[in-house]
């Protein structure tokens, strides 16, 4: 997929099975020429594309990868961080019962662990959100294991390669995100 990406004027990031594609305005003539390539590859490798998750994205657009968005500086979803914080709210008012965040079913090491999220992305709002945490974590009695910090530092270095990537695209206009 490297060569393909890179002999059609793109440059290409995976993660797990996220494929991304982006170039410069100079090349829009390109995306299909790509996208036919790439479903052909895929089809043929026995995988099946994703469609809800296929997205081509302009200039202006919000660029998004793995849940980060990468436009001007990393930032997670406004809509996101809205949706977190209300609760937390709602667990230091009421309680962890009903209460759930993302697919695991501790509500406390998914609170934790997004968090630490959003510190890798955003450092001082995850500061904000760990310190909320801390009140939560004592009430709970909840402590992250040694395995999570792992798992953590493993997604820092991910956020890192996103950064060098952007720092690599900064002096193209147009970015596009092919799935």
């Amino acid at each position: 997929m490297s060569e393909l990406a890179e002999n059609l004027g793109f440059i290409y990031t995976r993660y797990a099975d996220d494929l991304t594609f982006s170039t410069s305005s100079e090349n829009n003539e390109n995306v299909a020429k790509l996208m036919n390539r790439i479903k052909n590859i895929i089809k043929h490798e026995g995988f099946i594309i994703h469609q809800d998750k296929t997205k081509i994205v302009r200039e202006g657009g919000r660029k998004e990868v793995t849940g980060i968005v990468i436009n001007e500086k990393l930032s997670i979803k406004k809509e996101t961080l809205k949706k977190f914080r209300a609760t937390l709210h709602q667990i230091q008012r009421d309680g962890l019962d009903g209460k759930k965040w993302g697919n695991s079913p501790n509500i406390l090491s998914s609170i934790n662990g997004f968090a630490n999220f959003v510190k890798m992305v955003d450092p001082i709002k995850g500061e904000i959100f760990k310190e909320q945490l801390k009140e939560i974590n004592k009430k709970y009695g909840f402590t992250p294991s040694k395995k999570i910090i792992k798992k953590i530092e493993k997604k820092a270095l991910i956020v890192d390669k996103v950064e060098e990537i952007k720092e690599e695209e900064k002096p193209k206009k147009k970015w596009w995100k092919l799935f």
